[in-house]
């Protein structure tokens, strides 16, 4: 009895770890190369569980231990014919096995009440301090206070002429898409329009069309379930009018304030403008050839592996998957992610959840940053357990 009283205590103090490095993104610490705060709280974490005999399921085993496999065979081969081995570049193996790290916690720490119940107040807290930030942020560097780009970046990073705009917007939608039926509340209202506010202070396209997308995905949704039977949960029709009402209520004010604001004006101008032959998307197709073109040099199957390819980041998930492992590794991940689609395909919040999700990595490569998986995640866990142990209704 005194045993299973300790492995209880100590698991509740193990799932601390997560919810401290999920905090800890509002402190943009890097420390060495590509690892975060957070990461140095996941591996702690992850040790410690490993170290408690805490047992692989059969999905995150297979991730794990296939992908790291795999990836080692693939860059083995790459470095054999091209010659070329970049050892910093061995830190995206855990990079890409860092899902099945992170679900593998979430299953053994997360199942209870209350566990999932301090992981939806951080997952809160993480979306009141980034949305504070980002609405924040214009002010800030309109009174010399911060010194750096127009686009906010995450809290405190070193150098803020270096925007991480678009990480930031990625993470704020997920955050977004997860809180709009969290809970129906006049709370969970005004967080929400904070939420909004603050994608769009980004002046990000990508989070932008995301919201743009989840929106109409719930407008027809709600709209399909009205004519088919004509019963809406009342909570839901009252919580849909009173955000349409809010939005239309307070656009004078915010139409005000984008006029005589010329920062905020070009932010929301870049947010919602579609050009695809500015910078940054010719950025991602050009690079996206370069992936191409090296696998297409040695073999489209493998890839050229981690340490042998050509480029560092490629700013979208396909480009650097191709170059890493190739169409294996492609098409490997995408059967993953529809085997996930495919097994809760019953819950409807979650489904449009992760093809949303999915969508922003065709133009992001944001599944292999700390600071955006880890959280995702952790929303997509809430949203199962939220149907399994809570019984919440969603379109």
């Amino acid at each position: 009895m005194r045993r299973l009283h300790f492995k209880v205590k100590s698991s509740v103090k193990t799932s601390n770890l997560l919810m401290l490095g999920t905090i800890s993104i509002l402190f943009n610490v890097v420390t060495v190369g590509f690892f975060d705060l957070i990461d140095i709280f996941i591996l702690l974490m992850f040790i410690i569980t490993i170290c408690k005999g805490y047992k692989f399921k059969r999905f995150t085993f297979y991730y794990i231990t296939f992908l790291t496999t795999y990836l080692l065979l693939s860059s083995m081969l790459g470095t054999v014919h091209f010659g070329t081995f970049k050892v910093e570049n061995l830190a995206f193996l855990y990079k890409w096995i860092l899902p099945g790290i992170t679900i593998y916690l979430l299953q053994t720490h997360f199942e209870t009440h209350s566990a999932l119940r301090d992981l939806k107040f951080t997952i809160k807290l993480l979306t009141i301090g980034l949305s504070s930030w980002c609405i924040a942020y214009l002010p800030l560097l309109r009174s010399g206070f911060i010194v750096g780009n127009i686009r906010a970046s995450f809290p405190f990073t070193d150098d803020f002429a270096v925007s991480d705009a678009h990480v930031l917007s990625s993470l704020l939608v997920v955050l977004f898409i997860y809180s709009f039926d969290d809970k129906r509340s006049l709370g969970n209202l005004v967080l929400l329009l904070l939420n909004f506010i603050a994608i769009m202070f980004t002046g990000s396209r990508t989070g932008a069309l995301l919201v743009i997308l989840f929106l109409s995905v719930r407008l027809i949704g709600l709209i399909y379930a009205t004519v088919r039977s004509l019963k809406v949960s009342k909570n839901l029709l009252l919580f849909s009018l009173t955000v349409a009402l809010l939005l239309i209520a307070s656009a004078p004010l915010i139409t005000n304030y984008f006029a005589s604001n010329d920062m905020a004006s070009s932010l929301i101008n870049r947010a919602v403008a579609i050009n695809f032959s500015d910078e940054s998307s010719s950025s991602r197709l050009n690079k996206l050839s370069i992936a191409w073109n090296q696998i297409n040099e040695f073999n489209i199957l493998t890839g050229a592996g981690l340490v042998a390819a050509r480029l560092t980041w490629y700013d979208n998930t396909l480009g650097i998957a191709l170059a890493h492992g190739g169409l294996l590794l492609s098409g490997g991940l995408l059967v993953v992610f529809l085997s996930i689609v495919f097994w809760y395909y019953k819950n409807q919040r979650f489904v449009l959840f992760v093809s949303l999700v999915l969508v922003s990595q065709l133009i992001t490569e944001h599944f292999l940053l700390s600071r955006y998986i880890i959280p995702t995640i952790c929303c997509g866990w809430l949203i199962i357990q939220d149907i399994k142990l809570f019984s919440n209704k969603t379109l």
